[in-house]
């Protein structure tokens, strides 16, 4: 049902100011995963629109988003490309997360 998952997505971004910071980052974390498994299109475009609205960094960091670098560079059009490298850059204002902690 990728209308579903299209509108799950769209939702997601309509309820932004209504979740807490907490909410949002469980929804950033499932849509990552979800995006995995879409094909390149309108439904990957609404979950990487949402992540990107959603998203909160230094309090989400690359970790939270970590599926979504994994999708084979192959799969990914233009448009993905961009909302990642928009992903990357919101991070790049905050130094990585010390992975001995």
């Amino acid at each position: 049902m990728a209308e579903t998952r299209e509108e799950a997505a769209e939702t997601a971004v309509d309820w932004a100011s209504a979740m807490s910071d907490f909410q949002k980052r469980l929804v950033v974390r499932v849509l990552s995963l979800m995006a995995t498994g879409e094909e390149p299109g309108p439904v990957r475009e609404a979950q990487l629109n949402a992540i990107s609205t959603l998203f909160l960094p230094p309090f989400m960091t690359k970790a939270d988003v970590a599926p979504l670098f994994e999708i084979p560079a192959g799969t990914l059009d233009k448009g993905d490309v961009d909302y990642l490298d928009g992903l990357l850059e919101a991070l790049a204002d905050f130094p990585p997360e010390d992975e001995g902690h």
